[in-house]
């Protein structure tokens, strides 16, 4: 049993071998377009991503950043910090 298991396995690692190991895939050039920048950050869309889909809806590639959050600042401290100690 334990020897057709293992002639099972091999036979599929060799497939898996022999398929091809996946390619990476590279995106094309991008032409994106910046949107007015508003209170919640950021966006910018492709030009040349727009498409029409089978239902008739535009479609578009877009990226949003959203808006750094403030960061509270910490207390300022009445005496200097101790040297790193060595």
């Amino acid at each position: 049993m334990k020897r057709i298991l293992g002639a099972v396995c091999g036979l599929l690692l060799g497939l898996v071998l022999l398929s091809g190991l996946p390619q990476p895939v590279f995106a094309g050039p991008v032409d994106w377009q910046e949107v007015p920048v508003t209170s919640e950050g950021q966006q910018w869309w492709d030009r040349g991503s727009l498409r029409l889909n089978k239902n008739g809806n535009l479609t578009v590639l877009s990226r949003f950043q959203p808006r750094p959050r403030r960061r509270v600042p910490m207390a300022r401290r009445s005496a200097p910090r101790p040297a790193a100690s060595t």
